[in-house]
């Protein structure tokens, strides 16, 4: 599975045959992207058959969740020894326009540190949060219960139970910030959901209290609006709690669906679903 992979990026000119991450610094940035988009369409093509031409076994492997856990060099040295294989996310797939030297060198980086791991098929890299990409659309989500149903019965308790809300504030030049304060205190429109003893390093769940805003008919009839951002808002005590609430349901059901298409695949190649979040751990039990 992953020596495609391997051999992709040496194709693409990313990678030496040898396992050498090309210096791609001294590239202009139009020749890394070209080369990063064929080997993205290479692994995007190939990945439905490299699922299914995987050899199932009756040994002990471990799909790493891309979420929840670190993926270190030590962690997953570590897991080898215990683990037949070990499949790991992709670094280098993505499906955004946009991208970052910083990272591509990253991820070349670990190719070259795992390149004798990946030959010898005890690591294997699939585009795992391939699957859980994003629409291109931004959509106007309406729920009649807050997203409540989104939620299985068994588990909404503990998930509110064990919710963190934060205040964020945007600064002046535009970046924005998580505060310390629990986010009831001065009822901002902007705020962070968290989870106790929860590990997650796929960046913050960030929402904004937002509203639709100067309405117009446009040529053919219809109603377009804006969606406005009060960045300096506070809201009413009821306000805030009934946001705060559909809040924690979205953040919740955003990771669902990806633990959902994950585990899903982790069962399909016969893997166990690795998480180092102890919150995830519990509500994966119930």
């Amino acid at each position: 599975m992953s020596n495609l992979a391997i051999n992709l990026l040496i194709d693409a000119g990313l990678l030496t045959s040898s396992g050498k991450a090309i210096d791609i610094s001294r590239l202009p940035k139009s020749e890394i992207s070209k080369r990063l988009l064929q080997y993205n369409s290479g692994r995007i093509s190939t990945v439905e058959t490299e699922l299914s031409n995987h050899q199932l076994t009756d040994k002990l492997n471990a799909l790493f969740s891309t979420g929840s856990t670190s993926q270190s060099k030590s962690s997953i040295l570590s897991s080898a020894m215990v683990y037949d294989s070990i499949i790991l996310d992709d670094p280098l797939v993505t499906y955004s326009n946009e991208f970052s030297v910083a990272n591509i060198i990253r991820g070349l980086k670990f190719f070259e540190w795992s390149f004798e791991l990946i030959k010898a098929n005890f690591l294997l890299v699939l585009s795992i949060s391939f699957f859980n990409k994003p629409s291109n659309e931004v959509p106007l989500l309406l729920s009649d219960d807050a997203f409540k149903s989104s939620i299985p019965s068994e588990i909404h308790d503990f998930i509110h139970k064990n919710a963190t809300l934060k205040s964020v504030r945007r600064l002046d030049n535009g970046d924005i910030i998580i505060l310390s304060e629990d986010a009831y205190k001065n009822k901002r429109t902007a705020l962070n959901v968290g989870f106790n003893n929860d590990y997650w390093r796929s960046g913050v769940s960030l929402y904004l209290f937002q509203t639709l805003g100067n309405c117009k008919r446009d040529a053919s009839g219809d109603l377009v609006c804006e969606q406005v951002w009060d960045i300096n808002g506070v809201l009413k005590t009821e306000q805030f709690k009934v946001w705060a609430y559909q809040s924690i349901n979205q953040a919740m059901r955003r990771r669902l669906s990806n633990i959902y298409n994950e585990t899903y695949l982790a069962e399909r190649i016969g893997h166990t679903y690795i998480t180092e979040s102890e919150f995830e751990l519990t509500f994966l039990s119930m």
